[in-house]
């Protein structure tokens, strides 16, 4: 019965391993069966040489070795390799450690710690938690609600409590208890994967959409100036004409008027920003087409047509910084001067991003005026962590009525 406990308990710490190479390890260039059939070979020879000779020296070599050579499966340089294997031995011996204090501290003598199901446990915890701090797109890790985090840390724990006063004794209900508890936390991790996953997929969603929004407006704002060009050379012969006819009979304020009507038929809709790139210029005309004609502004916008950033990554950063500042100007007063700075240069492998706005004064500690207060400050939180995703640095500053906020990031 022991050896069962063992057994089982080993096929988990097994597949704590697996995950943590899935952190430590990007791609694949193998086949999932192979991969699949190297972890059950791992397995086989880690518990076969551990059964057999109960030697400390061979059992490591057991964990260690097979361990390694399935580290071939994934394109790493022999170096990071070497390192990430390094890393993730010193943590899944941090979480042995841990668990060996715990009992000794306890005094406990049970096979739920004697035969590693504890320490099974705290590893795959381990390197789910690391997965999620390592590889977490975009803002889910402010959105997702503390209650999962809670839930990720409790049910582990639990399990071990429950399974400690279940196996006191070595027998067939606690082992059965056992592997029932370890296949609940890991239904309870895949579960938590497809929540986090669930909240990616909005996140996403909602940025594209307002992406989408946002060249449809550009491309609506083209399609009616085409229009009105078009409309105008149509009709020129006709204006011509009657600009003509004024002139010789000497109309002359009435002939200036005119051609002033005849200009400003061909102006565009409100397309403040033209800087040749089209996500930035979409999106800022966008969200600044419904700017009033008594704010100031100004636009110094010097972008390439393409950038190395990713359009997700610019599109969060310039439609953030956007919203707050809109918010900002419509917070103060009708009869209050208003006015907005936009600045966004690239040079030499850095892109700076400058938004000044004038606002009320007031200035909440996160530093978000909306009132949706389950997801207030994140834009601002999402951005910065683009910005740290490209080495930057993100600063704000108040002085008076003025708040501004100013960043860099470096190309990749």
């Amino acid at each position: 019965m022991q050896t069962l406990f063992y057994l089982f308990s080993n096929l988990f710490h097994i597949y704590g391993m697996y995950m943590f190479a899935n952190v430590f390890f990007q791609e694949r260039s193998r086949s999932r069966k192979l991969e699949a059939a190297l972890y059950t070979a791992y397995f086989a020879i880690n518990s076969g040489a551990y059964l057999l000779f109960h030697n400390w020296a061979i059992t490591l070599a057991s964990n260690i070795l097979p361990f390694f050579a399935i580290t071939f499966l994934y394109k790493e340089g022999m170096i990071r390799r070497v390192l990430n294997v390094a890393a993730i031995y010193a943590i899944t011996m941090g979480c042995d450690v841990l668990v060996m204090t715990l009992q000794n501290m306890m005094h406990i003598e049970s096979a739920v710690f004697s035969e590693g199901f504890a320490t099974s446990l705290v590893i795959i915890v381990a390197a789910d938690l690391s997965n999620k701090c390592l590889h977490m797109k975009k803002d889910i890790l402010g959105r997702t609600p503390a209650m999962y985090y809670v839930t990720l840390l409790f049910v582990p724990l639990g399990s071990i409590f429950i399974a400690y006063f279940a196996a006191k004794g070595l027998n067939a209900v606690s082992l059965i208890t056992a592997v029932i508890l370890l296949l609940i936390n890991i239904d309870i991790f895949y579960l938590y994967d497809n929540v986090i996953d669930l909240f990616s997929e909005r996140c996403e969603r909602e940025v594209m959409e307002s992406q989408n929004k946002a060249i449809q407006n550009q491309l609506e704002v083209v399609q009616q100036s085409q229009l009105r060009i078009r409309c105008l050379k149509h009709d020129m012969d006709n204006h011509f004409l009657r600009l003509k006819d004024l002139i010789e009979k000497e109309k002359y304020a009435e002939a200036l008027e005119y051609l002033e009507t005849v200009k400003s038929s061909t102006a565009a809709d409100k397309k403040l920003i033209d800087s040749g790139n089209d996500l930035i210029d979409s999106m800022l005309n966008y969200k600044l087409a419904r700017l009033h004609d008594n704010i100031e502004q100004k636009y110094d916008i010097v972008v390439p047509k393409d950038l190395s950033f990713t359009e997700f990554d610019l599109n969060v950063i310039i439609g953030n910084l956007a919203d707050n500042v809109l918010e900002a100007l419509e917070q103060l007063p009708a009869d209050e001067p208003k006015k907005l700075e936009i600045s966004i240069r690239y040079k030499q492998g850095y892109l700076k991003v400058y938004f000044g706005n004038t606002f009320d004064g007031i200035m909440p500690e996160d530093g978000s005026r909306k009132r949706d207060h389950e997801n207030h400050g994140l834009g601002l939180k999402s951005v910065e962590r683009i910005v740290h995703k490209y080495g930057g640095d993100m600063r704000a500053k108040v002085s008076d009525n003025w708040y501004e906020i100013s960043l860099i990031m470096y190309a990749a």
